[in-house]
């Protein structure tokens, strides 16, 4: 990836917070909450980028509030998702690196941390706080926080779970058919990727991408359940991180 200057990697792994507000309702506002891996802060419009074009995110951007003097809370995916779901340290909460992590070789000069392979279930997460409180929670999108039977999103306070497990990429890539707890086929669509055989694009541009798959369920979900009852929505989205695979136009561009 394109990394700009020395702290553009620390600032990559947390992007963007959506906070909706219903009519009405605003003593118990709806909540969307996305996550978007490996896309940095100043990669947005509303943050002053003239390379990329962002402009959904930049009028959630404009109808609402940007945080100017934000950090991401570590430089990679799940000592982030930790610590913004429970609100804690990475160290506090035992993961400081990617799940299952870096492993430093027998020769090693210095000693490795041993972090945790999951988030443990005795952390509060605010899923649980919200459902308590008479809230829908929902995950969509990547998890990466521990063994879909054990520690899945619906083991720590998300009523529906959609697309998240241990993995930190779909098993199967970010092209149909999916292998996702939750995520059916997509439709498909026309997809390129990076450095990829001839024959690899081919199948891609047959196949849906997990993007829009998922953002199709996110909008379904509040489309559907929307003036029932609060909800949160938490929607993890697995791109930009590699490999990079993109809408054909967007390729030529």
């Amino acid at each position: 990836m394109n990394r700009r200057g020395p702290f553009a990697r620390p600032l990559s792994a947390l992007t963007a917070a959506g906070i909706a507000v219903a009519a009405g309702a605003v003593d118990r506002p709806n909540l969307i909450v996305m996550i978007v891996d490996d896309l940095g802060w100043a990669d947005l419009g509303c943050y002053g980028s003239t390379l990329h074009s962002t402009p959904y995110l930049d009028r959630l951007a404009a109808g609402g509030v940007r945080f100017t003097h934000a950090y991401a809370a570590a430089p990679v995916c799940s000592p982030t998702r930790a610590a913004l779901l429970t609100g804690r340290h990475p160290v506090r909460v035992g993961i400081t690196d990617w799940i299952p992590g870096m492993r430093a070789p027998a020769n090693a000069p210095l000693g490795h941390v041993e972090d945790r392979d999951a988030l443990a279930l005795e952390e509060t997460t605010v899923a649980e706080l919200l459902r308590e409180a008479g809230y829908q929670t929902w995950h969509v999108g990547k998890w990466h926080l521990g063994e879909a039977e054990t520690h899945s999103p619906s083991a720590q306070g998300f009523d529906v779970n959609v697309g998240g497990g241990h993995w930190g990429q779909p098993p199967k890539g970010y092209f149909a058919p999916w292998s996702l707890p939750g995520l059916e086929e997509a439709q498909q669509g026309e997809y390129i990727g990076e450095r990829l055989p001839a024959e690899a694009v081919r199948l891609i541009e047959r196949r849906g991408f997990i993007v829009d798959d998922l953002t199709d369920r996110g909008v379904e979900f509040i489309q559907r359940h929307a003036g029932r009852r609060p909800f949160l929505c938490y929607l993890a989205y697995n791109t930009p991180h590699s490999p990079f695979i993109v809408p054909r136009p967007y390729w030529d561009r």
